[in-house]
Order: C-alpha cells, then structure tokens, then sequence
C-alpha cells in the first residue's frame, strides 16, 4: 500500500476516534494546549473542515498549510509544528503563535495582524517556497490569483516583465489598520520579535 493511502487510512482513523466520547475527550485534552486563537486551526488539520466548525471556503488551499500523510503538516516545501504558543517551520525559524499570525498562515483573506505577524508570515513563506510551483524556488511562482495573493505574496514577490526573472523584495507588508493585540501579544512584542532555535 502507499503511502498515501497509509496517510488517508490513518487520517480516517484518527476522525473516526475522534467522534467517539473517548476520542472527543482526547480532541479536547490535546487542543486545550494551544491558544484558545489557534484551536479551530489545529482542529481543522486533524479532523477536516467538517468537524472543525471552520467554513472550508475561508481557507487558504494554495498557500496555507496542508496535512502532508505520515510526514505530519506541511507549509511549502518544509515541516511546520504547532507547539504551545509558537509555531516552527523546519528546523530553525520559530515565531509565536499571535491570532493575527495564524490567521495569516490559515486564511485566505486574513483581516487582523500586526507588522511584526507581517515580517514572521514573510519569514515563512520566503523559508518555506510554499508561493513557488511545486514548492521548488527554481520554478515560477504560483500567482493564482485572489486576495492573499494580492495583497501578501505579490508584495513578496512581484512580477516582472515578461522572460525576466522573479525580483524578490524584503519587508513590504504593511499591517492591517484594525490589527489589535492581546495583552499577551503587548508583552512579546515588547521583547524580541522573532526567537530563532
């Protein structure tokens, strides 16, 4: 069997334990670590759109992340774990885990972030290849068009003139005007921005 239909198989297994009084329990023992902001983000992840309570038509498809089989979740090319309150893509790069940053990794029209969830998001999808075909930073980018593209990817990297290659800028994202922080965002954001491992 491959490993796919492992994946699927496994997957299926985890919903279906989900639904029983048991498994619900476990659902909610394992979510109550995460902020209350990020819950319906990791219920989403492993249980499906359905019984997550997250309407499927708000999710970013194309640049979010994905449940990538038996090797856990994926943005882009590189692993990304949800742990606690911050976030960790591959092996180096870790940024805490706001509301307005989970609402930009999961959302395809993410309303509510500050400049610095802006210069984590842009960390990640630089360190991630997650806008390029195939998630490989020798192809073009995915320019598939909608809101998130529009107003994030694009800014990272905006096209050139036809046969030129792709010119990369560096911190262009603005924040949203109505971004508002939690107490607990104030408090790390008056310390450092971004902690590396």
């Amino acid at each position: 069997m491959g490993e796919k239909n492992i994946a699927d198989l496994e997957t299926t297994a985890i919903r279906e334990q989900a639904k029983t009084p048991q498994g619900q329990k476990d659902m909610q023992e394992m979510l109550s670590q995460f902020p209350l902001h990020a819950q319906k983000y990791i219920a989403y992840l492993t249980l499906g759109a359905a019984d997550s309570g997250i309407d499927e038509n708000t999710l970013d498809a194309h640049y979010g992340p994905r449940v990538a089989g038996t090797s856990g979740v994926n943005l882009g090319s590189k692993n990304i774990k949800f742990e606690g309150n911050y976030v960790y893509l591959g092996d180096n790069l870790k940024a805490r885990g706001t509301k307005g940053f989970y609402d930009l990794l999961f959302l395809k029209d993410p309303k509510n972030y500050t400049q610095s969830d802006l210069a984590n998001y842009e960390e990640f999808i630089r360190k991630s290849n997650v806008a390029y075909s195939g998630y490989s930073p020798f192809r073009q980018i995915n320019r598939y068009g909608g809101s998130k593209y529009a107003k994030f990817i694009k800014n990272i990297y905006p096209p050139k003139g036809k046969g030129e290659n792709v010119q990369v800028a560096s911190g262009s994202l603005q924040p949203s005007n109505n971004a508002k922080n939690t107490e607990l965002d104030e408090a790390f954001l008056r310390g450092n921005r971004r902690l590396t491992s």
